[in-house]
C-alpha cells in the first residue's frame, strides 16, 4: 500500500512530495531523505469528510497531507487492528500481573496480618466486654447443644478442687476464673474455654479423664486458652475473615457461599491448631507448679482419645487439636527428668 501525498515541516508551508506506505513493522513515510517508520498510535489522523484531504500529525509536528482518502482508509485500518490487539496483549498481561499482585496480597494479609491485628485487638479488650461475649456464647450453647449437668456431687467438687489448685499456683483472679459443668449432649467429651474465663465440662469428659491428673491436665489446658484470650482472638480472626470474604466476593449466597466460606472455616481451624500448642506449653508449666503429672494427660490421649475408646463422642475434644500422637510426646518429653 502506498498513499502518495505531501510533508509539511512543522508550522512551515513548505511542502515536498512524499509517501505513505505500509509494512509489517508499521506505517513508513518516504521522502528525499530516506524512509522513516512511524508508530500508528503516535500519529494524528484526520477524519474523513467528502473529498476534503486527509491529514496526518507526525509526533514532532509534521504534517503529512493527501488527496487519497481511501488510501489512508485502508493503510491505518491494518496497523489499527494491530494496534488494538497489541495493545489487548499488553492489557492481558498487566492485568495478570495486577491478578497475582492483588491474590498475594490477600494471602499475606489473610496468613499474617490478620492474626496480628486480630491479637494485637484482644489484648486491648476491657474484661467486661469478654464477659458480655461468653454470656451470650454460653446462652446460645445452652439453648441448642447442652443439658443441665447430671455429673455426681462429689466428682464436680473434687474437679473444683484441683481447678482451684490450677488458678492459685497460676496467680489468676479467682474472681474471673469459673468452671461451670454440662451434659455435652451433641459435642460429647469436651471441654471449653470462653472468653473471660469461663471453663465448661461436659459430664461425658469428666467421666473420660478417670484420675486426678488427666483432669489437671484438661483444665489446665483450658486454662491456658483463657489466659491467652484465644477465645476472644478466634472470634475476632473469623470476623476478619468474614469481612475480607464478604468484601472480595460480595453477596455471596446458596452453594456458592459454602464454596467461597470453605477456604475461611479450614483457615480458621488451622488458627486453632496454633492456640492449641500454646495452651498445651502452658499447660505443662502449670501442671508442673501445681504438682501434677503431665504423663496422665498424654495417657489419656493415647489410650481414651486416638483410640476411641470410652466414648463414642470423646473425639470431640481433638477436633481442632494437633495430632494427638505428637501432644502426647509433648506432655511426656516436658515430664521426662
Amino acid at each position: 500500500m502506498r498513499v502518495e501525498g505531501w510533508i509539511y515541516p512543522a508550522g512551515s508551508t513548505d511542502r515536498k512530495p512524499a509517501r505513505l506506505t505500509g509494512n509489517g513493522n508499521g506505517p513508513a513515510l518516504e521522502t528525499d531523505h530516506g524512509a522513516e517508520t512511524l508508530d500508528p498510535n503516535m500519529l494524528g489522523v484526520s477524519s474523513r469528510l467528502g473529498n476534503v484531504p486527509r491529514r496526518v500529525t507526525l509526533p514532532d509536528g509534521r504534517l503529512f497531507e493527501t488527496a487519497d482518502n481511501d488510501g489512508i482508509d485502508i493503510l491505518f485500518a491494518a496497523h489499527r487492528r494491530h494496534g488494538r490487539l497489541a495493545g489487548w496483549e499488553k492489557f492481558r498481561w498487566r492485568l495478570v500481573g495486577l491478578a497475582v499482585v492483588a491474590v498475594a496480597a490477600v494471602a499475606v494479609a489473610v496468613r499474617w496480618g490478620l492474626p496480628l491485628m486480630a491479637d494485637a485487638t484482644a489484648m486491648l479488650v476491657p474484661h467486661a466486654v469478654e464477659e458480655s461475649i461468653s454470656a451470650q456464647v454460653l446462652d446460645a450453647l445452652d439453648f441448642t447443644m447442652f443439658d443441665e449437668s447430671k455429673a455426681p456431687v462429689d466428682r464436680q467438687a473434687g474437679a473444683q478442687a484441683i481447678f482451684a489448685r490450677l488458678v492459685e499456683v497460676g496467680g489468676l483472679p479467682r474472681e474471673r476464673m469459673q468452671l461451670l459443668f454440662r451434659r455435652g449432649g451433641a459435642i460429647g467429651a469436651n471441654a471449653l474455654a470462653l472468653p473471660g474465663g469461663k471453663i465448661v465440662l461436659t459430664d461425658e469428659l469428666l467421666i473420660v479423664a478417670a484420675n486426678d491428673d488427666a483432669l489437671a491436665g484438661i483444665l489446665a489446658h483450658e486454662i491456658g486458652h483463657a489466659v491467652e484470650r484465644h477465645g476472644l482472638k478466634r472470634v475476632l480472626r473469623a470476623a476478619g475473615l468474614a469481612a475480607m470474604v464478604t468484601l472480595i466476593a460480595g453477596d455471596v449466597s446458596g452453594i456458592l457461599d459454602q464454596v467461597i466460606a470453605a477456604p475461611a472455616v479450614l483457615l480458621d481451624l488451622a488458627y486453632s491448631r496454633g492456640f492449641e500448642l500454646e495452651a498445651d506449653d502452658y499447660s505443662i508449666a502449670l501442671m508442673q507448679a501445681g504438682g501434677f503429672d503431665p504423663r496422665a494427660l498424654a495417657d489419656l490421649l493415647e489410650s481414651k482419645f486416638a483410640k476411641g475408646d470410652g466414648s463414642d463422642a470423646a473425639p470431640g475434644w481433638l477436633v481442632t487439636h494437633p495430632p494427638t500422637a505428637e501432644r502426647a510426646a509433648r506432655l511426656r518429653a516436658a515430664a521426662a527428668p
